[in-house]
């Protein structure tokens, strides 16, 4: 076959082929190319070896370190304890001290320097032979303050010595008399001893940081004050000193990092190894570009593929847009001949059959449009349409717009916009705040003013429509008259308002009848202070709380003598006033706010004292008498006929949950009974010595204790 009639072969396949088939055809080689070249160098996978073997190294380093630091820190923990145990230590005697700490240093090379410090800062002895520097305190040393306020071992950051100068780690530990910190032993160990761990992991392209549990780089490379600056560093120091060991590849990717770390136990610090990723895969990275070189060769291979095919495709879709523009400028009587059978010429079939399709619509929607104009023209709702939001200025409007705001053209209202015609201010201004926050308003309320500035109240509904750009297009919107709808409901309104006022000062009458009905349940009408009712209330309530807080609770029973013989003699009236003088005096003697003077009955009177032992009752029941005896002399004739005199009663305890409020009713009711029987004008208390508060309710007249000799002021 010669090589015209090959090409015209390929041609013709070709040319029958579809456009899915040849751009299938030709994304299979501009793909598959590239990913066999890929997969022939295999790079992906290599760096990932080189990458795992780079941070597990890595955090082996940082074990090796972290547990040669642990066992350093710990050895020093424990000899510090022993000596901390010392009795030449524990004896405060600083020449006793100080031979100690001098065979301390002379051991352990490593340590530097040791002191002991007293409670307030203040150094006692040193190792050195010298005497102890007064003038040296250690009270701005956070491990010195974390040992007095934990009673436990503290190491601190990288410090300059205060005796020395000399840079290097404190350890302290307490010196304990018993559970009391009576000391400290401070020791420093020599940052050489630290710089030895991780001097041999620092390389030129790895570094070693040490942080303690504030987050803190104690120790770092030179030239890198600032710490691991990285934020995305933060979870890893997170993890560290959380006693945790591992690795992690973090940094932005022009600045990949490998770090293992690990946990130092006995000092809560972290040791973090790190190193550049393009350092610990200059490998991986002669690999990347050689492979980058290949995929470009693929690249440029597949950019001269598409340009031949983008050739090809550009001529009949060329001539379909040029069909496109013709029907959009109003030509639908424009076609498209279809030269092949690939999907350019179904384009074109189709496109022809879209043209139809639209000519056809075009019809449908004038009718469509004819018909909703007609809607929109006998609506008697009100519809227009603006294009702004500080006004809303009528730029289309239906009839039923006229007839609603009475203008006679729509020339007149399109000089109004919809804030003129909104009376009130704040509405207007609540309207055009939901416009521009939700760009729609439903059923929004408002008072319209007509050409004749009367009132319409009118339900209205604004739409806003926005450009991609945030532009408005346009502002749609109905109004509708409610006005019949709003006065209607403003004379439900004021009728539902009068109603309820009536309503309300009748609630308030009877609330303050039922207010004073309760007053009135509770008080004794002849005397005006509390009934038998409230009595019983409040000894039940007292007697509760005295149980519960365990204190004691006292009752006066009180008897007016003869008053049978006063009532008799004097008359009713007399009685009556005899009883008013006897409630008031009570009334006037019980000071406290808790007590309560009840008319326990005739003239029988009782008083409730809270929190009061039989010693307080009996104060107060002298004071009563002291009152009573001296009113005759202070007070008319039209008061008290004579002097009156009182017997009482007094019971105190401290309540049981197993006992009742009437088992003190009836201990204090039996010594006012003994009091009756001992002469009258005398108190009587029940229960045994002097000064008991405990249980005195018996069911006899046992522990009744009466003062024998009856009330005079002589």
């Amino acid at each position: 076959m010669s090589r015209e009639r090959l090409a015209n072969c390929i041609r013709t396949r070709w040319g029958n082929l579809g456009l899915r088939q040849k751009l299938g055809i030709l994304l299979v080689v501009l793909t598959v190319l590239p990913v066999v070249l890929t997969t022939f160098v295999i790079w992906q996978p290599y760096e990932e070896a080189m990458k795992q073997s780079v941070v597990v190294h890595n955090q082996g380093i940082a074990e090796q370190i972290a547990d040669d630091m642990d066992w350093m820190f710990a050895e020093k923990l424990r000899v510090l304890q022993l000596a901390a145990s010392n009795e030449d230590l524990r004896s405060l005697d600083p020449g006793r001290q100080a031979s100690v700490l001098q065979r301390l240093v002379a051991r352990y090379p490593d340590i530097q320097l040791a002191v002991t410090v007293d409670p307030a800062g203040r150094q006692v002895a040193r190792w050195d032979g010298k005497a102890a520097d007064p003038s040296l305190q250690y009270l701005d040393r956070q491990y010195f303050y974390d040992v007095i306020h934990t009673g436990t071992s503290a190491i601190s950051e990288p410090v300059l010595a205060k005796s020395t100068g000399e840079p290097g780690i404190a350890i302290a530990e307490p010196i304990k008399a018993g559970e009391t910190v009576v000391g400290l032993i401070v020791v420093n160990v020599a940052m050489d001893k630290l710089l030895r761990y991780i001097g041999v992991a620092n390389t030129d392209s790895r570094a070693v940081y040490i942080v303690n549990a504030a987050g803190k780089f104690l120790l770092q490379p030179e030239g890198q004050a600032g710490g691991m600056a990285d934020a995305a560093a933060l979870p890893l120091l997170r993890q560290a000193l959380k006693g945790q060991s591992g690795w992690e590849e973090y940094g932005a990717p022009a600045k990949r990092q490998f770090a293992g770390y690990s946990y130092v136990p006995s000092t809560g610090w972290a040791v973090i190894v790190q190193q550049p990723a393009e350092a610990a895969l200059v490998e991986v990275t002669a690999v990347r570009q050689r492979g980058l070189l290949l995929v470009l060769g693929a690249a440029v291979l597949a950019a001269l593929a598409s340009l031949w095919l983008a050739a090809a495709m550009t001529r009949p879709i060329a001539t379909i847009a040029a069909a496109a523009n013709a029907i959009a400028q109003g030509d639908m009587s424009r076609k498209v001949a279809s030269t092949s059978c690939d999907e350019i010429g179904l384009l074109a079939v189709a496109f022809n059959h879209m043209t139809d399709e639209l000519s056809k619509r075009e019809t449908q929607l004038k009718e469509s449009e004819d018909k909703y104009r007609s809607l929109v023209e006998h609506l008697h709702v009100g519809i227009f349409r603006s294009g702004d939001l500080e006004e809303i200025r009528f730029r289309q409007i239906n009839p039923a717009m006229l007839t609603l705001f009475d203008c006679s053209s729509a020339a007149e209202l399109y000089e109004l916009s919809l804030r003129r015609l909104c009376v009130e201010a704040k509405e207007w201004a609540k309207l055009r705040t939901e416009l521009k926050r939700n760009g729609f308003v439903r059923n929004c309320e408002l008072l319209l003013r007509r050409r004749d500035d009367e009132g319409l109240w009118c339900s209205v509904s604004i739409t806003v429509r926005y450009a991609a750009d945030g532009q408005i297009l346009w502002v749609d919107g109905v109004v509708a008259d409610v006005t019949e709808r709003k006065e209607a409901e403003q004379v439900r309104q004021l009728a539902h308002d009068e109603l309820e006022s009536q309503v309300n000062q009748r609630t308030e009458e009877l609330v303050r009848l039922n207010d004073e009905l309760r007053r009135i349940s509770f008080l004794d009408a002849l005397t005006g202070i509390a009934n038998r009712r409230y009595f019983d209330e409040v000894l039940e309530r007292e007697w509760q709380r005295a149980v519960r807080q365990k204190t004691p609770l006292a009752l006066i029973m009180l008897d007016v003598d003869y008053f049978k013989i006063y009532n008799d003699t004097y008359g009713h009236l007399a009685g009556d006033s005899c009883l008013h003088f006897v409630a008031e005096a009570l009334e006037t003697t019980t000071k406290r706010a808790t007590d309560l003077v009840a008319r326990y009955g005739g003239e029988e009177f009782a008083i409730i004292l809270p929190e009061t032992d039989e010693a307080g009752a009996l104060a107060v029941g002298e004071r009563i008498q002291d009152f009573i005896h001296r009113a005759k002399d202070e007070l008319p004739a039209s008061v008290l006929q004579t002097a009156i005199t009182v017997s009482m009663g007094i019971a105190a305890a401290i309540p049981r949950l197993s006992q009742q409020p009437s088992e003190l009713i009836a201990a204090a009711d039996r010594a006012l009974y003994e009091a009756k029987q001992a002469g009258r004008n005398r108190i009587v208390l029940a229960g045994g010595g002097e000064g008991h508060t405990g249980s005195m309710l018996t069911d006899d007249n046992k522990g009744l204790r009466k003062i024998d000799q009856p009330y005079s002021l002589d």
